[in-house]
């Protein structure tokens, strides 16, 4: 396989999905942090609260032609500290709309419509074909 591009994106772009004071607390005494997180230049620190489950997105650039040639990606890389007994539970690709590719079989312990077949609740397939390092 011949590399053609590789991506670099800061965690300051990382987006959770759920937000607000229920779910994130103050990072490093910063008031203003609680809820939304501290994004700081090149990378961003949450702190979830005890109990709580949150998704992260990452917005990864994913070319699909270059050059007049479809390309397709072959390997994605993370990054990423969980402190004080947090964990990563689930996680998965998403391609355009509802194509997802899961990146960690047999992981899912939390809730369980991330457990099945089909995500969100609208009954699209989860691509299982993909094959992701």
């Amino acid at each position: 396989m011949t590399i053609i591009a590789r991506h670099w994106v800061p965690s300051a772009a990382v987006v959770p999905q759920e937000r607000g004071p229920e779910f994130l607390a103050v990072v490093d005494g910063a008031d203003w942090s609680e809820g939304v997180g501290f994004h700081r230049g090149f990378f961003s620190t949450f702190r979830v609260r005890a109990g709580k489950a949150v998704w992260f997105h990452f917005p990864l650039p994913t070319p699909v032609e270059i050059g007049g040639q479809p390309v397709s990606l072959a390997e994605v890389s993370l990054l990423w500290e969980c402190l004080e007994g947090a964990k990563i539970g689930w996680m998965c690709l998403q391609h355009g709309g509802m194509d997802r590719i899961e990146l960690t079989p047999g992981w899912c312990s939390r809730s369980p419509c991330q457990c099945r077949m089909t995500y969100p609740r609208n009954g699209a397939p989860i691509t299982r074909s993909a094959s992701v390092a």
